[in-house]
């Protein structure tokens, strides 16, 4: 018969109490990982042209997936599209839709060269 003090009891009480913290431990993580998901949601959906035009305002996580990954081949198809030797001029443009283009342009050869 094994006594109180014996090293191999386990006192129930202990053992209740363990399995208490290891839950609220195992939430807190659930939770900060939670927090985290919802926060990059929030970056996309705040960088994504077709979520931040969204007139919902409350797109499903799915949804913020979906559009990033459209705007992402949207992006990578006109990279492919943009000639590697295109050059842009360094003098400022005569006009601001011309500016705006040029813009992207360097910004698309920029994504290019990074993605090589």
């Amino acid at each position: 018969m094994h006594s109180p003090n014996s090293s191999h009891f386990i006192d129930p009480i202990d053992l209740i109490d363990k399995r208490k913290n290891r839950k609220q431990y195992l939430s807190a993580i659930e939770r900060r990982r939670r927090e985290k998901i919802n926060h990059c949601l929030d970056r996309l959906r705040s960088i994504v042209p077709t979520c931040v035009n969204d007139s919902t305002g409350n797109l499903q996580r799915l949804t913020v997936l979906e559009k990033t990954i459209d705007h992402i081949l949207d992006l990578h198809q006109k990279i492919l599209v943009v000639p590697r030797t295109t050059h842009v001029p360094a003098s400022p443009a005569s006009s601001h839709d011309d500016s705006l283009t040029a813009a992207k342009s360097r910004s698309l050869m920029d994504i290019s060269n990074l993605i090589d």
